[in-house]
């Protein structure tokens, strides 16, 4: 009976999100969700998004989206309206003539192109690719310390012996 209740439980747990979303998905019926993994997304003038993922693929929105644009290793090109935050890690952004950010940008690892008439409702955040490769480098240089401390070790306890001379 125990098991019964535990397994009912865990099932009306992993249920409740899916009971929580409505109709129309969870952002209230403006567009869809779009995640590519390779192939290049773009929404066209007078369309409309909810959500973008790209993973290396590039973003085009000439039209709305409602939510996020999060692209890995790609770039992202705005001439409409992204309504809420961008998020680029290794690619390119560019804000063109009369686009607007809504909210936040963050780009790691690339750079930005803001046209003049391109409007960034609060935060623009660029991380140059060194500091992407810093803390790499830095991990490789503790690894390589750690490594040649072993072998330095290891070498300088070891017996020396001596080869008899040759008859």
């Amino acid at each position: 009976m125990r098991r019964l209740i535990v397994l009912l439980t865990f099932m009306g747990l992993m249920a409740a999100p899916l009971l929580a979303l409505d109709e129309e998905g969870d952002h209230g019926g403006h567009g869809q969700d779009i995640v590519h993994f390779g192939s290049n997304v773009t929404v066209a003038s007078g369309e409309e998004a909810n959500d973008i993922v790209c993973f290396l693929c590039s973003v085009q929105v000439d039209g709305t989206v409602h939510h996020d644009i999060v692209v890995f290793l790609g770039s992202v090109r705005v001439n409409g309206n992204a309504e809420h935050d961008i998020v680029d890690f290794a690619g390119n952004v560019s804000i063109g003539e009369g686009a607007t950010v809504g909210h936040d940008l963050v780009v790691m690892g690339g750079s930005r192109h803001l046209a003049r008439t391109g409007f960034i409702g609060h935060e623009s955040v660029i991380f140059p690719p060194i500091m992407i490769a810093l803390p790499f480098v830095i991990l490789f240089g503790i690894i390589l310390g750690i490594v040649r401390l072993i072998r330095w070790l290891v070498a300088s306890n070891r017996p020396v012996y001596y080869r008899p001379p040759q008859p």
